[in-house]
Parts: C-alpha cells; structure tokens; sequence
C-alpha cells in the first residue's frame, strides 16, 4: 500500500511537472468556482424574482400578416387598332377620368376611304340586283304567257308533224276500206301491233309530262319526286321499247306481202316519228327554258348574296371606326399612358386606369392558421409610413394551399376603403383578431411556468408571506404579453416571475 501511495504521488507529481500551465489553469477555475457558490449563499434568492399583480383586462389575440398596397381595380386600355397612327391624346398622366371619357384617337382618314368605296360598291350591287331580278321576271312572265320563242317554235312544230299525221292516218283509213279484205291476216295483226304501240307510247308521254308538270309545281318531298319521275320514266322507256318491238315485227311481216296499204301505212308510221320527233323537241325546249329561268334565278340570288356580303364589310368598317376612337373602361385615374401623337403604338396597352378609391392587400395565411378565418372577416391594416389604421376585410381565400420552401400556405385579399393619404406600395401590418376576451384575469406571461406534466403554475407566498411555493392554475387565452387564469387566482393575487433583465452585483 505505502508502495502504491508513492507511486500515484509520483505519478502525479510528474503530470504537474509536465503540465505546469495547464494544472495553473485548473487550479484558478476551481477556486473561482468555490468562491461563486460562497457569494451565492449569502444572498437571498428573492432578489432574483419580480413580482406581479393579478388584474382583470380585455385581452386580445390576433394573427399578424404583412403586405403590399396595392389596388383593387386597375384597368389596362387596350388598342385593336393596329399600324395607324395616334392623332389625338386628350389626357396625361394623372388626370382624372370617368367610364366613357376619350383618352385616344387614332387617323381614320384610311378607314373612311374604305367605308366611301364600300357604300359606292354597295349601291352597284343594288342596281346589278334589279337588273338581274328584272330579267328574271320578263322571262318568266313570257313563258307564262306563252310568248317564248323557242317553246313557240316547237309547239308549231307539233302543230304540223299532228297536221301530216291526220292525213296519213286519213289516207291509210280510206285504203283500209277498200283493200283490207286481200291483206293477210299475218300483216293487219303487224299494223294493229304497231298502232296500238304508237298509241302506249303517246299516253306514257302525256304520263311522263303531267309527272314532271306536277313535281315542278308540288311541294311533296324531293324523294317522292324522284320516285315518281323514275316510275314515269321507265314506263315511257317500256312503251318506247313497244313500239320499237312492234315496227320490227311489221317490217317482217311485209316482206313477204308488198301492196299500195303497206306504202300508206309506212307513211303513217314516218308521220308519227315526226310527230314524236316534234314532241321531244317541244319538251327540249321546255327543259332548255326552266333551265334559263333557273339560271336567271341563281343569277338573282348570287347578285342579294353579294349585297349581304357587301353590307356586311360595310357594317365591318363602321364597327372599326368606332374602335379607333379610345375611352376610359372606368372612373380612375390615368396612371400610365404610352400613346404619343404622330406615333404607330408598339404594343396594343396605350393606357393604365386605376381606381384608388378600393385597395387590397395580398396575404399568406398559414395552414396552421387558417382555422377561423374566413370571408368577410373584419381586420385592422397598420400603414407604418402614415402611423393610421384602416379598417378592411378578407376576401378571396384560396381553396387550395400553394407550398413554399416545405411550408403551406393560402393566399387572400384584404380590401379596404382607402383616403387621398393610402398610396400603392406602401408596407403594412395586417391584425386578424382571433380571441377577443372582455374582463379576464391575467398575469404576465413570463409568470405561467409549466410542470412535468404539462399542467401550469406560477410562484407566489405562501401565507407567511416569506416562502415561495408552486400554486397550480388553469390558464386560457394569451396575447403573448398576458394570459388569462380561469382557476387558481384572484384578483390581486401576487406572483414572482424571474426577470431575465434584473441585475446584481456581489461584494466580497
């Protein structure tokens, strides 16, 4: 044992010799620290506390934003007049100007040179319409009338292909009755054949004409019309066919038996071709006049088309005039203006109203602070610059948060009623009151301290009035300077709270 006391002394020793500096330092420390415990002893740990009163106040709690004035209604003017120069600005910047006030005109002289030569053209195609109208109806009225030319012509031609038809048909009848007992009876079956198909094919033709008079005059469907037609004319082809059939047959037949009533009926035959030939012109005729009436007709039609048209461009540059012509959108105050005389504009914004008469301010309200708040809620709005308060309310809450850096947020409006002193881009403090209680007793809140648990006390005296004690209270609402205790203090209770800014000195 005396061995090992030796050498930890030793050791020791050593470890001094070696660290001279160091087991200084140690030392001073050790002694410093001796000498703060002794002073601190001797003082009476009262010293440290301040006190403070229980007292009924109105406490408030609010959530503070900052922001930017800035206006609710600001308007950019906005030109759709495009490559013309400005001839007037009957504003400046700063003038006052009502919805509807001119703040802008531009050169029309190009645009109502176009109207002129617009209206000149107009009243052309007004005189073209008449003239195309006219001979439409002179045309029309004509072929009902019956006075067209080329139906004249094919009626005569009717008239006299019926005129040698009767008197084929007449000369053949008399040789009938003198010679029809010598004709076979292979030849009289031929030509009864070849009459009674001459005379189905006269009657689908008067068919087939009284269908095409009927469907130009019906309001029937287009596809019952067509139907018709279709009907008529394969009927009409049927009976061509007929007759074709049955003139073959007859000239079959009269190789064989040749005599003076075969040459008359040939001429018969001949006779109702040209009568048919006649028909078929007539109706060519026809067709050719209802397609010049309707020709006519289109011409009618396109000439009222062109005129709409030309109304139209006409209106279109009356509509232009009007917007060379530049107002005020609304009530403001002119507080941009880029249009200069003489000049072609390079951007379509010649102006900035502005209506100072409501402001707002942009807000970030963040998530955790959003329950309560919503549209409608009255606030305080602190203007710095001007030491004022202005009262507004929040507006325009977004429904869905924007995230920023990790942190969420809605942005909103705060409007408010501003005077001639509130002017844009002035800082604010914007006040949302969140807790308004009246009568509340509070203590400062450096005097609420908290347990383990979470519970809350303050230290106050015990009834001695010498010894300090934790006495639990119940707290509420806080400004962050008061809070409010609903149980565990009176009125005029006394607590201590340490005050970080109390200071002491030590003599020894």
């Amino acid at each position: 044992m005396e061995t090992e006391k030796k050498s930890f002394f030793g050791k020791l020793k050593g470890f001094v010799k070696k660290h001279k500096k160091l087991t200084i330092a140690l030392v001073v420390i050790l002694i410093i620290i001796i000498a703060l415990r002794a002073c601190v002893n001797s003082v009476d740990t009262s010293a440290l506390y301040s006190q403070d009163t229980a007292q009924v106040r109105d406490i408030v709690n609010y959530h503070t934003f900052s922001g930017t004035i800035t206006p609710v209604d600001q308007k950019k003017v906005m030109s759709e007049v495009t490559g013309t120069k400005v001839s007037q600005v009957l504003v400046e910047e700063g003038d006052e100007v009502k919805a509807g006030d001119v703040l802008v005109i531009f050169d029309t002289s190009t645009i109502e040179e176009n109207i002129k030569e617009q209206e000149v053209t107009l009243e052309s195609g007004k005189v073209s319409l008449q003239q195309a109208q006219a001979t439409y109806n002179n045309y029309v009225r004509d072929r009902n009338d019956g006075l067209n030319t080329s139906i004249q012509s094919a009626q005569s031609g009717i008239d006299s292909a019926y005129a040698q038809l009767l008197s084929a048909q007449n000369a053949y009848n008399d040789e009938v009755t003198l010679n029809n007992k010598n004709m076979s009876q292979t030849i009289m079956t031929a030509m009864n054949n070849v009459t009674s198909a001459y005379y189905g094919m006269l009657s689908a033709q008067n068919s087939s004409d009284i269908t095409t008079y009927n469907n130009n005059n019906s309001l029937a469907s287009d596809e019952y019309k067509d139907l018709t037609a279709e009907s008529s004319e394969l009927s009409l082809e049927s009976a061509q066919a007929s007759y074709s059939q049955a003139l073959t047959s007859y000239e079959a037949a009269k190789l064989n038996e040749e005599s003076s009533l075969t040459k008359l009926f040939d001429n018969l035959i001949q006779a109702q071709e040209a009568y048919l030939s006649a028909i078929d012109s007539y109706n060519a005729a026809v067709r050719t006049a209802d397609e010049t009436a309707q020709n006519y007709a289109l011409q009618v039609q396109s000439s009222e088309l062109t005129n709409q048209l030309n109304e139209l461009r006409l209106e279109n540059y009356k509509s232009q005039l009007e917007k060379y012509t530049v107002t005020a959108p609304m009530d403001g105050t002119v507080t941009s203006l880029s249009a200069t005389v003489g000049e072609i504009p390079t951007n379509t914004t010649l102006a900035v109203v502005t209506s100072f008469d409501q402001m707002k301010v942009d807000i970030k309200i963040n998530e955790y602070d959003i329950l309560g708040v919503e549209d409608g809620k009255e606030v305080d709005i602190y203007v710095s610059a001007l030491d004022k308060t202005y009262t507004g309310t929040i507006e325009n809450i977004d429904k869905v948060a924007t995230i920023d850096n990790g942190v969420s947020y809605f942005g909103a409006e705060v409007n408010f009623d501003a005077d001639e002193y509130a002017r844009s881009g002035m800082s604010v403090e914007v006040k949302l009151v969140v807790s308004d209680v009246e009568d509340a007793l509070c203590v400062l809140s450096d005097a609420i301290q908290s347990e383990k648990d979470g519970s809350s006390y303050v230290l106050t005296y015990d009834e001695s009035g010498k010894n300090m004690i934790h006495k639990p209270v119940t707290i509420g609402v806080t400004d962050g300077t008061y809070t409010q205790v609903t149980e565990g203090l009176s009125e005029g209770d006394t607590v201590l709270y340490f005050s970080s800014a109390l200071t002491y000195t030590v003599s020894y």
